[in-house]
């Protein structure tokens, strides 16, 4: 196959039959460890709770315990505790929540312009970050967080599920079958 030609799909057929037949496919494809015990389990805060903040934050749950929830809306945070229950500290100020030494990672669901801002604050609390795209709004700020999650060595996934739902994918396909 001409490298030139190669388009994405075929490049995963092609690099997924390799992994198959390596052996690595099902290691690549196994979900992640669940903790030994309840102890174990990572203590999440989720910032700004609005749809996005929610959706991710039930999503979390599979994954550790929800321990803290902040939203500047006083309405929107009091719906987020009826949802979670009350066993989660309320905060109205993400500075706040970043303080506590018992959160270990941070959901970031905010307005787009301060996922930045958070990510950085976050990072340098000791917190691992997720965070709903876009994780910047200009490349100086992609530049400064880059910087910081190198000097402090936190983990930053950024959430860009939207793109693998299927109604998206759906879409996409039917414009391809279009053109």
């Amino acid at each position: 196959m001409n490298p030139s030609s190669l388009n994405r799909r075929d490049f995963f057929r092609t690099t997924s039959v390799g992994l198959l037949a390596t052996g690595a496919l099902p290691a690549l494809a196994a979900e992640p460890a669940k903790p030994r015990s309840p102890n174990a389990r990572l203590q999440i805060g989720a910032i700004g709770l609005r749809y996005q903040g929610t959706v991710d934050t039930v999503v979390a749950q599979q994954y550790g315990d929800i321990a803290a929830l902040c939203d500047v809306d006083r309405n929107v945070l009091e719906q987020a505790r009826a949802s979670f229950g009350s066993t989660p500290k309320i905060y109205d100020d993400y500075r706040d929540l970043l303080k506590d030494k018992k959160i270990d990672v941070v959901i970031i669901g905010t307005p787009d312009h301060w996922h930045s801002k958070i990510a950085v604050d976050a990072c340098r609390a000791g917190k691992d970050v997720y965070v709903e795209k876009p994780l910047t709004l200009t490349v100086d700020e992609g530049k400064v967080l880059q910087r910081v999650v190198n000097e402090t060595g936190r983990i930053v996934q950024v959430g860009s599920w939207q793109r693998s739902d299927h109604r998206f994918r759906l879409a996409a396909e039917m414009i391809r079958r279009v053109q």
